[in-house]
């Protein structure tokens, strides 16, 4: 009896082997370095480039969710070292989704926001139903003069998924100057493009707040935003080098010149009948040197164009302001029409309790409220910061990290992205904007 088991056990062995071999190799597994891991189908998905034609949809999203594992990986690009997107989810599960944009302070690179925005939703953000999130590098200046951030080519983007995939809200986080290309944004969805710019002269150009002025005591110093503040007084938007094409430009304009004419035209004027259907012409060198070019702007073409003509992302977009402005006298300004359009506007600012500090845009965070009532105003009061007293710059960043690099300042590169037990992300006030979403 004995005999026949170990005869049977023989034949059988290689039979069992083989059988089980199988399952296992049917079923997605290999050997690597002498383990076992599951193998993922699949890719990401490919960066794209709006200009060329490709449609999200043809940058072949992975439908497979063991590709996404509760981390965020930047897998497209809608502007080389300045737009990134993350899936979070597959595309097939997109639906009823909300997407997260992250707005960086002045001269946050995209890597730094990308990092930010990874802490972000590891801390708290998860739990916010996101499937997409976006990351803008922040403006180059202190008011986003140059207007260098392909923020019309990102509302497009944001218009093509919200569409496509039946997206629902949208949390909007702006840290400082990043509040001016989200003004921009609101404007090419709802307004077709660069509003106009303020007509104030350069000595009404700041604000009368001490914090602005001083830099908060905190050493503002050529490397705070405006040398000293976000509010210092400056060139403004008076025409700088074009930048806005609205802007009036010394008279340069080609819409100004028709109404105030030089010298130089009166005299052409008395010469020849030409000039009037010149002066009428678009193409006529008063309007390319003027108001329809604006420079290096050339923004005002845009203004043809409003990008959500659906209105699918009206009351739709949660605006979280962290120690930001208005930009009422420079900058990129919140008008009511896009404050209307949004489903709720916050704004934050810090106060360290240990010193009693206030953050450097607190005063400017405060106008917020008072320019539009329905803002939902917070101070958030923050403690063990680091911070000196009166480095107002340095509690600043403590709308980003708990404990900022700099006592005495900001290290913008390490307070976006060099976290750890002691040094922690800002998520306070996500909990708020639960709370009262939840209402």
């Amino acid at each position: 009896m004995k005999g026949l088991v170990k005869k049977a056990s023989f034949y059988l062995a290689p039979v069992v082997l083989v059988v089980a071999l199988t399952y296992w190799l049917s079923n997605g597994f290999t050997f690597s370095n002498n383990s076992v891991l599951p193998q993922i189908s699949g890719s990401t998905a490919d960066s794209i480039d709006l200009d060329s034609g490709q449609t999200v949809k043809d940058s072949i999203l992975t439908q497979d969710s063991s590709a996404f594992n509760g981390g965020v990986k930047w897998s497209t690009t809608v502007s080389q070292n300045q737009i990134s997107v993350a899936y979070l989810f597959p595309e097939k599960e997109l639906k009823g989704k909300n997407v997260l944009i992250l707005m960086g302070g002045m001269r946050a690179q995209l890597s730094w926001v990308e990092k930010w925005g990874e802490e972000l939703y590891k801390a708290k953000l998860h739990e916010f139903n996101i499937g997409v999130i976006i990351a803008v590098k922040g403006p180059n200046d202190a008011y986003y003069v140059a207007r260098e951030i392909q923020v019309r080519k990102m509302t497009e983007y944001f218009v093509q998924i919200y569409r496509e995939h039946a997206l629902n809200e949208t949390f909007l986080i702006a840290h400082s100057s990043g509040v001016f290309p989200a003004h921009a944004m609101f404007d090419n969805l709802w307004g077709g493009g660069e509003i106009k710019a303020n007509a104030v002269s350069t000595a009404n150009a700041g604000f009368s707040s001490g914090t602005n002025k001083s830099g908060s005591g905190s050493g503002g110093g050529s490397d705070g935003p405006g040398a000293g503040g976000m509010g210092s007084s400056g060139s403004g938007d008076k025409g700088g080098a074009g930048s806005t094409g609205n802007s009036g430009s010394s008279g340069s304009s080609g819409n100004v010149a028709k109404d105030k004419k030089s010298k130089n035209q009166k005299t052409k004027d008395k010469k020849g009948k030409n000039n009037k259907k010149d002066r009428k012409d678009p193409k006529a060198s008063g309007d390319k040197s003027g108001s329809n070019k604006g420079g290096k702007g050339n923004q005002n073409k845009s203004q043809l164009t409003i990008l959500d003509k659906d209105g699918i992302t009206k009351g739709k977009i949660i605006y979280i302001m962290l120690d930001g402005e208005l930009g009422l006298l420079k900058g990129y300004r919140l008008t009511e029409p896009m404050v209307n359009n949004l489903k709720v506007l916050f704004s934050f600012y810090a106060m360290d309790k240990d010193t009693k500090t206030f953050s450097a845009m607190a005063h400017e965070a405060k106008l917020v409220k008072t320019k539009f009532p329905t803002t939902i105003l917070h101070e958030l009061p923050v403690s063990n910061t680091g911070c000196l007293p009166g480095a107002g710059w340095c509690v600043h960043e403590t709308m980003i990290i708990t404990k900022p690099h700099n006592p005495a300042h900001y290290n913008l590169a390490k307070d976006y992205t060099t976290f750890d037990a002691n040094r922690r992300v800002v998520t306070v006030y996500m909990d708020i904007v639960r709370e009262y979403l939840s209402k």
